[in-house]
Formats: structure tokens, sequence, C-alpha cells
């Protein structure tokens, strides 16, 4: 009997402890983010199937996935800049993964491995993107709950003044911000674990579903002006095979339709940390580049080139005092 309760004292010791790491790890504070310097991740089939590339500062291109023989996608830097968030699309389905900055230790995880692995690490804010200016982020945090889910905050770019802009059983992510950074358009996996797209108007605060599909929306991006998203819409067949059908659609949603075979869009303006440079995305050379820009809109320069497709940037964030 001694014994029993010596047991059941260690294992409720055991839980106290375990609740109080898990507590400490949901309510760390968010790291602050500095400049960028520089580098850039992207999502290329230069190699024949969809991998992860990074461009670094001396504008050489590393494939951090070239050992996956799936199809990867959508890439996003956790705020330590060191892992990166994607999906990858192999044979037996489409699952999230992760990857280290400089290719290592690539693994394909199940949602609720995903979000346990996040905890493990720390690692529980993701994807910032800056607005126009580079004045706030909005970005990704993992947040308690039974299972944990997933929301949008938006802040200062220094971090302050924090704010929780959804707060659903969903979980929301793939966010961009419009050109003039009053709408912040994102996807929520709330149609039978299926991913739609909805815009928030950050001035309002008013949220607007604008898709209710059976198939996955991914990465919803502005045109330049504003006037049109372009959106990925894609059953787990496609994404498998490496197919990227995409939608144009208003921003109201209205008028989707799949983008024309010559029909040319310049669109998903991401801009660096404190707002200095621009990347963008076109087809008008037939082929998906991506181009670097100042802020004003001078000064354009191809970033890739040639016979391959090139798409969905992102700023690798560098923490506040790193290389200062």
């Amino acid at each position: 009997m001694k014994r029993l309760v010596v047991v059941a004292v260690i294992l409720v010791a055991a839980l106290i402890a375990g609740a109080g790491w898990v507590y400490r790890q949901f309510n760390q504070d968010t790291i602050q983010l500095g400049h960028t310097e520089g580098e850039l991740v992207f999502m290329s089939d230069r190699d024949g199937d969809w991998d992860l590339y990074l461009l670094d500062q001396q504008g050489d291109l590393h494939n951090l996935t070239a050992g996956s023989e799936a199809h990867d996608y959508y890439p996003g830097f956790s705020f330590n800049g060191n892992r990166i968030g994607f999906f990858s699309a192999a044979p037996d389905g489409v699952n999230p993964a992760l990857v280290n900055a400089d290719g290592t230790d690539f693994k394909t995880l199940n949602i609720i491995q995903a979000v346990v692995y996040l905890l493990i690490e720390g690692n529980l804010d993701w994807s910032p993107v800056w607005t126009p200016g580079g004045d706030r982020m909005a970005w990704n945090k993992v947040l308690a709950g039974l299972p944990p889910k997933v929301d949008l905050l938006v802040a200062d770019t220094d971090g302050a003044n924090p704010v929780q802009i959804t707060d659903s059983t969903a979980s929301e992510g793939m966010q961009a911000w419009s050109p003039d950074g009053t709408r912040l358009v994102y996807t929520a996996d709330t149609n039978n674990h299926r991913y739609n797209t909805y815009v928030i108007d950050m001035t309002t605060q008013e949220t607007t579903r604008l898709t209710e599909y059976d198939v996955s929306d991914y990465k919803p991006v502005w045109s330049l002006a504003g006037d049109h998203i372009l959106v990925v819409t894609a059953p787990e067949e496609a994404m498998i095979a490496g197919e990227v059908p995409l939608y144009v659609m208003n921003p109201d949603g209205s008028g989707r339709r799949p983008l024309g075979e010559n029909e040319v869009f310049k669109g998903n303006l991401t801009y660096s940390p404190y707002g200095g440079q621009v990347v963008y995305m076109s087809n008008e050379t037939g082929y998906w580049h991506l181009y670097v820009m100042d802020a004003d809109g001078s000064h354009v320069q191809p970033l890739t080139s040639g016979a391959s497709n090139n798409l969905y940037p992102a700023w690798r964030p560098v923490p506040a005092g790193v290389g200062d």
C-alpha cells in the first residue's frame, strides 16, 4: 500500500511539473525582431519538383529539401530564423513539415505531432509579414487550448502593442497584407478541416469569408494594385502530383475564376522588416519569377530567372540585437 501511495505521489508530482512546463512554454515572451539580413526562402520547381530554396546574402541559392521525395510548398520562418515550416505532399498525403534553415533535420509530421514538436522547441511564433512601411507585422502564434490552436496576432515591428485578431477553434495562417496595409487576407481550416480564405479589415476588425469549398485554399496574396487576390485552390491529389492551380478573385470574393493561360499577375508584395525593400512575384516572362525593389517602387531587379517557377517568398527574420 505504501508503495502505491508513493507511486501515486510521484505521478501527481510529474503531472504538476509537466503542466507547469507547458504553461511556461505557452507564456514565454515573443522574440523581438530586428532588421533582416536579406535572406529569402521560397518554393521553386527548378530541379523538376517543388522544393524550398534559400537565397543567401551573397546571392547563392541553396536547395533545402533536395532530399525530399515529395513536393514541398509555402514556406514560413520561425521567429528565431532557424526553422522553416511548410507543407510536404507525399503519396501518403499532405502534412506539415519542418526543416532547418541550413537544410538539415527535415521531418514531416501530422498536425498533433507538429504542435507538440513546436511546443517542445519553444517555437510558437511563425511567419511574420510586415506592412508597407514596415511599422507593423502580423504572424501566427500557437496558443494554449485543447487541442492547442494557431491564431493571428498583429503588433508593432518591435513587438510592442500585440493584439490577437483571430480567436476561434480553427487554425489561421498564410496571411498577406493588402498593398495599402488596411486589410489582411489569410486562410483558416473551418470547413471540414479544409482551408478557406478570409479577409479582415484592420480598422473595423470585420472579418469576411471569401470562399467555402471542399478543397483547400493556400497562400492568398494581393495584386500590386490591391484589386485582385490570387489563391491556390488544390485537392491533396493535385498537390501530390505537383500541381499549383491558381485562381483570381475580387477582394470581396466575387468573380472567382482560374488564372488565364496567358494572363499576367503581379503581386504578393513582401516587405522586409522596417520597409526598406520589397519582393514580389510575377509571371510576366511566362514563368513565375521573383523581383526586388525599393519600397518606393524604384530599382526593380529580378532575383530569379530562367525556365522555372519561383513563388511565395518570405524574409528570414533576425531576433533583435543579433548582428548589431
